[in-house]
């Protein structure tokens, strides 16, 4: 019994020492892998961050490059419709000055013209005014005894009034007396 009872134990023991052994060297090969795996996931995921702050910096880079680009053209733009505008306005005070200018001429030239007619008219009535003084003096009493031209009665009532073409007279207010 002793024999059969320390074989037992030997037996157990044995089996033990090679369960505890093969178990062992199965926990020992996963630690290792796991070890390996957990190193290989520090390197994938120290690889991923880079990548990523690489697609971010990039991403910022490009985002800062067109914001410039757009800053640019928004810049031009303004700076062109700036442009546009003074020269819109410059042009439209030009034409301005030019209409306003030939309105002051044409003004000027209107009254020139009024005031031309004017002196016209006057010359003419005068004119035919004379030429009815003398045409009554040819016809009537002439010259006075020192040779010096009488005024009759109808002479100073003619004063002042003009004939037209008719031979109607008119008054300096245009009323006919005829």
């Amino acid at each position: 019994m002793y024999v059969t009872e320390l074989l037992k134990r030997q037996s157990t023991w044995f089996h033990n020492v090679r369960l505890l052994s093969s178990s062992y060297s199965v926990w020992r090969v996963e630690l290792m892998h796991a070890v390996v795996l957990r190193q290989k996931n520090k390197l994938s995921l120290w690889y991923w961050s880079h990548a990523l702050q690489r697609k971010a910096l990039l991403a910022w880079l490009m985002y800062w490059r067109r914001r410039k680009r757009k800053t640019e053209r928004y810049s031009i733009a303004m700076e062109t419709y700036r442009i546009r505008l003074l020269t819109a306005g410059a042009r439209c005070w030009i034409q301005y000055a030019a209409t306003m200018q030939d309105q002051r001429l044409k003004q000027v030239l209107h009254l020139q013209a009024k005031g031309a007619q004017a002196t016209i008219h006057c010359v003419k009535r005068c004119a035919v005014h004379w030429r009815e003084v003398c045409r009554r003096r040819r016809l009537g009493s002439g010259l006075g005894k020192h040779g010096e031209l009488h005024w009759t009665k109808s002479d100073w009532q003619d004063r002042g009034r003009s004939h037209d073409d008719r031979g109607r007279s008119h008054d300096d207010r245009g009323r006919s007396h005829d």
